[in-house]
Formats: C-alpha cells, structure tokens, sequence
C-alpha cells in the first residue's frame, strides 16, 4: 500500500502491485518507511515490502552531508 504518511494508521493512497517500479525520494528516521513516487503518486511505503539494491542508504547519507 502507498500510504499519506509513515505508519500503518495512515491513509491508503493507492495499492501497489507486485513488482511495480517506484522513485525512492526519501525515508525516515530509523529507515522502516521509505517515501517513494510511483507515477504522479507520492507517499509511503513500508520499507519491508521493497526490494532495494544493496547500501542503498547511502544515498541519502551523502545527500545530507
């Protein structure tokens, strides 16, 4: 499910199928919700039903520096 915020209490947005190619764009503190945009959707996903490349943190740790 994409969701309008972290959390599983939050509104579903759209579902997402299988598969599915997202935009990963951000994620929160302790990284178990990534923010992702999937077509001109926007929202949040639990980082456990994605599959990311390996380090893919990183990215965002050399963002912010």
């Amino acid at each position: 499910n994409l969701r309008d915020g972290e959390g599983l209490g939050s509104n579903v947005i759209e579902e997402l199928r299988g598969g599915e190619l997202v935009y990963v764009t951000g994620l929160n503190a302790d990284a178990s919700w990534v923010k992702v945009e999937v077509g001109d959707l926007s929202g949040w996903v639990a980082r456990y039903l994605l599959s990311l490349p390996y380090q893919w943190q990183d990215t965002f740790a050399e963002d912010e520096s």
